[in-house]
């Protein structure tokens, strides 16, 4: 015990200090009155009681079991690539490819459906609202294609929509943040403070989806599962399906009874998997994720 409480110490405060936190802004997240209790755990002279060690993991968005058993001590963050419009374009392209083929091209409502999603693509790229005219165009367009003529293309192209939805609302705080680091009114160091980091002396209640989001979103997960099934019987696509399951637990955008931390640890190993089998998405995705972990 004495082993892994001094692993789980030693955690919190690479942890704390990745982020750029001290030990009162801490104590407070979490509930506690004093940062000498924090001290206490950095030291390994004190062992937290269980709810308080489930608010730390949940606090910094890992499972109870990597706090107390994991390294941390090379882990760094850094915000610069949110705050740059161009390359959370790129960072969006590479998570969600845009499927054209030359064959998809020659059927009329694919190509309907593609160039109306390319002028939405153009509209987000310059920062702007996209057309809900074009929104509802890619997705009549894209059902109708796949209705008639059986395009895989148009599947893979109704998931980029729906699973970009989906985690809006559930990842909305990167939403929000990248806007707020575009508009310069959050600092690079403040903005995991302020919008990555659960603060539990909020009441958790305003953190919650209203109940007309979370139907909202019962249906589009069921959507999503049926498209990906869809898209799984195509021998070109499934490795696409498979990148994008392991993608949806990855961002914690999956509807379980599992805590938002174990999705994503759960998601991290799914995705490691497929690259171990040669998936072309999630290894262009690892790599990503290896190249932003050295800037």
């Amino acid at each position: 015990m004495a082993e892994i409480n001094c692993q789980f110490g030693k955690n919190i405060r690479y942890l704390r200090t990745a982020y750029g936190e001290t030990q009162l802004e801490l104590a407070i997240a979490v509930g506690l009155e004093s940062p000498n209790t924090i001290a206490n755990y950095e030291k390994g002279e004190r062992s937290p009681k269980p709810d308080i060690r489930k608010k730390i993991a949940l606090h910094y968005r890992i499972t109870e079991d990597e706090l107390s058993h994991s390294d941390f001590s090379a882990f760094h963050v850094s915000s610069s690539q949110l705050g740059d419009k161009e390359k959370m374009m790129e960072m969006t392209l590479l998570m969600f490819p845009i499927i054209c083929t030359e064959k998809a091209m020659k059927d009329s409502l694919f190509q309907k459906g593609h160039e109306a999603h390319m002028r939405a693509l153009d509209a987000m790229k310059e920062g702007r609202a996209f057309a809900e005219s074009d929104y509802d165009t890619c997705v009549n367009a894209y059902s109708d294609s796949y209705d008639t003529s059986e395009t895989p293309e148009s599947v893979a192209n109704l998931l980029w929509w729906f699973l970009i939805s989906e985690m809006s609302v559930k990842n909305r705080w990167m939403i929000e943040g990248a806007k707020a680091l575009n508009d310069k009114r959050v600092s690079n160091e403040a903005f995991f403070k302020s919008f990555y980091l659960k603060d539990y002396s909020i009441n958790e209640e305003e953190d919650c989806l209203e109940d007309v989001e979370q139907n909202d979103l019962e249906e589009l997960d069921q959507a999503i599962i049926e498209l990906l099934k869809e898209l799984k019987k195509d021998v070109q696509y499934s490795s696409l399906a498979d990148y994008y399951t392991a993608l949806r637990y990855v961002l914690g955008c999956v509807n379980n009874e599992l805590t938002e931390a174990m999705n994503m640890a759960v998601g991290a190993e799914m995705m490691w998997a497929f690259t171990q089998l040669g998936n072309e998405y999630a290894m262009k995705f690892i790599l990503q994720g290896i190249e932003n972990s050295r800037k």
